[in-house]
């Protein structure tokens, strides 16, 4: 699933309008119930934010993306998840947690039980995150799961990257024609 995500994401002219296939292809492949990209924004008074961009659900899953409520939080409310996402570790959470930290996360969704939230750096920048929610109780997810959601978040944020180099160029190419 991250090859054929890697190559839907390269060879797309619009990344973005890709990264809803790219997350159904990773949500099935994992087995989850949810996948969402969700990227950092200032809210109207500078506090960080976390707003979801993309999301896939699989069927019967209640989606995040039209829910205001639930498609955006303060980071400051989650700072010990947030803490750890921003100095580049991803956090797995499960309902077997102390209620108190799961309950902090508002990343959780309605009836998730286990969750992955992955961080993603674009030339070195925290942008966002590519969480994973599992609605079945089960155990915590092991490394090498963990090492498989990442590798697809990593996908995701080069694409993401390359997106912004290739804007990049653009506005510098305009700019030139310009002058």
């Amino acid at each position: 699933a991250s090859a054929k995500a890697s190559r839907l994401l390269l060879e797309a002219p619009d990344v973005r309008a890709v990264i809803p296939k790219v997350l159904e292809l990773i949500g099935e492949a994992a087995r989850v119930d949810r996948v969402n990209l969700m990227l950092t924004k200032a809210g109207p008074n500078g506090e960080p934010l976390l707003a979801v961009v993309n999301e896939w659900v699989a069927e019967g899953v209640v989606p995040h993306l039209d829910d205001v409520t639930m498609s955006t939080c303060d980071e400051r409310d989650f700072s010990s998840v947030c803490s750890e996402l921003r100095a580049g570790r991803s956090v797995c959470l499960s309902k077997s947690d102390s209620a108190a930290e799961y309950a902090a996360v508002s990343f959780e969704g309605i009836g998730t039980k286990t969750k992955a939230i992955v961080p993603i750096f674009v030339a070195g920048e925290f942008i966002g995150v590519v969480g994973f929610d599992i609605a079945e109780q089960r155990g915590a997810i092991d490394s090498a799961e963990l090492a498989a959601l990442e590798t697809s978040a990593g996908v995701i944020g080069a694409a993401l990257h390359r997106e912004r180099l290739v804007d990049d160029v653009r506005r510098e190419r305009e700019r030139a024609a310009e002058e």
